[in-house]
């Protein structure tokens, strides 16, 4: 066994930059997160995002969103700084919908699977050293409510992960300890209230943004996915299927983007 060990192939379990400047991720095995996994047959992958896609064109809002969460992990490389989008508005407009569809851009979201999708329930310390393992890749917190603070309590943890959840410590003779990793990505967030609010501080006046629900269509649908009346036997919320799908297909659209070489320098 440890001969084995000893030829097997490295793969990397962290993000980095190669001195070509490309982008290197996490093999799918080699990190606990969920990232490059894949669920489902490639084809029907296909057919389920490219219906996922039609619905976020007619909401452009959610192709924006959309957008914003898959060019996390090239932030650095745009020159652009870490920050957090937060989704708000009341319930049942679509704002969970949003995260799992963005969620499983990057892999299995599937619960007890997967680390994509969580909420803000954790402490302060918790989101930041789990942020600090992630480096140059998103992730998702669901309803920050389940954190059980206010925005007004929450905001030095906001200006914490915008600024990279970067945290010096000191050791017992005084000397500084070196730091356990760093964030530079997109926090996707959602909330009933917005988190912005009168006197916060400057930092997060460019680096925390916000877009108000609802998002993708009011539409109902039947199995198959084509458009009926909310009284159709068998009909579905849009949103619903939407989640669906998410679960069933999720991490294709990062392998689709790997195999063209969209993380790499000369992309």
């Amino acid at each position: 066994m440890r001969m084995q060990a000893e030829d097997a192939p490295e793969v990397p379990a962290r993000t980095y930059y190669t001195d070509e400047g490309d982008l290197v991720l996490p093999e799918a095995d080699a990190q606990l997160y969920g990232y490059g996994t894949l669920c489902g047959s490639e084809k029907a992958a296909r057919d389920a995002w490219e219906e996922t896609g039609a619905y976020a064109v007619v909401d452009p809002k959610a192709a924006l969103v959309m957008g914003a969460m898959f060019s996390g992990p090239m932030l650095d490389s745009l020159g652009v700084l870490a920050h957090i989008l937060n989704l708000h508005g009341p319930g049942q407009q679509g704002k969970s919908t949003m995260m799992f569809v963005c969620a499983a851009l990057f892999g299995n979201i599937k619960p007890r699977r997967q680390r994509l999708l969580m909420t803000w329930n954790a402490s302060k310390q918790g989101i930041t050293q789990d942020l600090r393992g992630r480096g140059y890749l998103p992730l998702c917190l669901d309803e920050h409510s389940s954190s059980g603070r206010t925005p007004q309590q929450s905001s030095s943890e906001f200006s914490q992960i915008c600024a990279g959840c970067l945290r010096s410590t000191g050791t017992v003779d005084g000397g500084i300890r070196e730091m356990d990793g760093f964030w530079l990505s997109i926090l996707l967030s959602s909330s009933n209230l917005p988190l912005k609010f009168e006197g916060q501080t400057e930092d997060l006046a460019s680096r925390l943004l916000e877009i108000k629900a609802p998002f993708f269509p009011n539409a109902w649908v039947d199995l198959d996915g084509n458009a009926v009346g909310a009284d159709h036997k068998g009909a579905e919320h849009v949103s619903k299927r939407l989640k669906r799908l998410a679960r069933d297909h999720g991490g294709w659209p990062l392998e689709w983007a790997r195999k063209a070489g969209a993380f790499t320098a000369r992309s």
